[in-house]
C-alpha cells in the first residue's frame, strides 16, 4: 500500500540518504505533484528525481560525495520548475551532467530531450529515429534510466497506441504532466 505522504513529500530525512559531504549537493524541490530531489555540482545538474526512496538510494549509490544543501544551480532549477508548473516555461536552461551511459542510451536520451513540449511520441518512433527500428523495448529501458525527470521529458514517451506506459515517477504523474502541458498550449 502506498504511503501518500511519502509519495508526495518523499523521505523525511534527506540528510540520512547523503554521504558526509562532497562536491555534490542534494536539495528538496517541492512541486504540485510531489517532492523531488535535485543533485547539483559545479558542473551542472546530475539528478532530478521524484522522491521515491528506492530510486534515490540507487541513484545516490552511483554519485559519490553528496551533501544535503542548496546551491545557486538548485535555486535556479527551482525557479525554472516553478515557472514550468505555472505554465510560463516550456523549455529549461540548465547544464545537465549525464552519468556514463552506453552510446545507445545516450542516443535515446538525446532523442527524448528533442521531443517538443506538449507532444508525445512512442518508444518505437524513438527507436526508428535513432536507427534501431527493432529496439523499442530497449528504448523503454534507456528511457526508464533517465536520471533527470521533466527536463529530459521521458513523460512524453508512450506506447505504440498512445497508451501511458512506464514512468519512474508513477503513471499518475505522467498523466498529470501531459495534461499540464496540453493546458499550457491553450
Amino acid at each position: 500500500m502506498m504511503d501518500v505522504a511519502a509519495e508526495l513529500n518523499g523521505p523525511v530525512d534527506l540528510i540520512a540518504l547523503c554521504a558526509a559531504g562532497g562536491p555534490l549537493c542534494a536539495a528538496w524541490i517541492y512541486t504540485p505533484i510531489g517532492g523531488m530531489v535535485a543533485v547539483t555540482g559545479a558542473d551542472g545538474l546530475h539528478l532530478l528525481e521524484f522522491a521515491r526512496v528506492a530510486r534515490l538510494r540507487a541513484a545516490f549509490a552511483r554519485l559519490p560525495g553528496i551533501a544535503a544543501g542548496k546551491t545557486a544551480l538548485s535555486h535556479a532549477l527551482q525557479d525554472q520548475l516553478v515557472d514550468y508548473f505555472a505554465g510560463r516555461r516550456r523549455a529549461f536552461d540548465m547544464p545537465l551532467v549525464r552519468p556514463r551511459a552506453t552510446p545507445f542510451t545516450a542516443q535515446v536520451w538525446d532523442a527524448v530531450q528533442a521531443v517538443p513540449y506538449a507532444t508525445t511520441t512512442s518508444y518505437g518512433a524513438i527507436a526508428r529515429s535513432i536507427g534501431a527500428p527493432r529496439a523499442a523495448r530497449a528504448v523503454g529501458g534507456a528511457n526508464g534510466a533517465n536520471p533527470v525527470a521533466i527536463l529530459v521529458p521521458c513523460h512524453r514517451i508512450t506506447g505504440p497506441d498512445g497508451a501511458l506506459t512506464g514512468y519512474a515517477g508513477g503513471l499518475w504523474r505522467k498523466e498529470w504532466l501531459l495534461a499540464h502541458e496540453a493546458r499550457g498550449l491553450r
